[in-house]
């Protein structure tokens, strides 16, 4: 994970610098400051299915804006997450 998140925090970086290329200088009249917020996960760490792997991502990117964010690991249980009700 440390590899994923390395590589996140330097395309992160990389995306706010985007505003010293002289190609984006000369089309902007107005400066602007461009940011993005990065999730990551892993599997089977943050999820068990693909479709839960995007949504584990994108809830870690969520949770703050111009940053890299590590989502959190999946319960190994969900179906145990609920109350239990038995009759």
């Amino acid at each position: 994970m440390d590899g994923a998140l390395s590589a996140a925090e330097r395309l992160r970086h990389r995306v706010t610098t985007l505003t010293m290329l002289p190609e984006l200088t000369a089309l902007n009249s107005k400066p602007c400051s461009p940011t993005c917020s990065i999730g990551v996960a892993s599997f089977p760490l943050h999820a068990s299915i693909p479709s839960d792997l995007i949504v584990a991502a994108d809830a870690a990117k969520k949770a703050g804006k111009n940053c890299v964010r590590m989502a959190t690991p999946a319960d190994p249980f969900p179906s145990l997450a609920g109350p239990l009700v038995r009759s």
